[in-house]
């Protein structure tokens, strides 16, 4: 279960092409820009907080548990 695509927020996920090449270019750029680098990190964690918090999980939980009993 990852997050949708269209949750992250801009400057949140550095885009890179798909090869050894693309993700070390994509690291030597965050390295050489160290305040975005602490900004996507911030966001990221943004995100990941709202979206894996422990109640907002328990009550998507407990509507998937009882939609479930509802059905049988």
């Amino acid at each position: 279960m990852g997050i949708p695509k269209e949750m992250i927020p801009d400057n949140c996920v550095l885009t890179v092409d798909k090869s050894p090449e693309g993700f070390a270019e994509g690291i030597c750029f965050l390295l050489n820009n160290r305040e975005l680098a602490l900004e996507m990190g911030k966001r990221a964690r943004e995100l990941a907080e709202q979206s894996y918090d422990w109640n907002m999980l328990v009550l998507q939980y407990e509507q998937a548990f009882k939609e479930v009993v509802k059905a049988k």
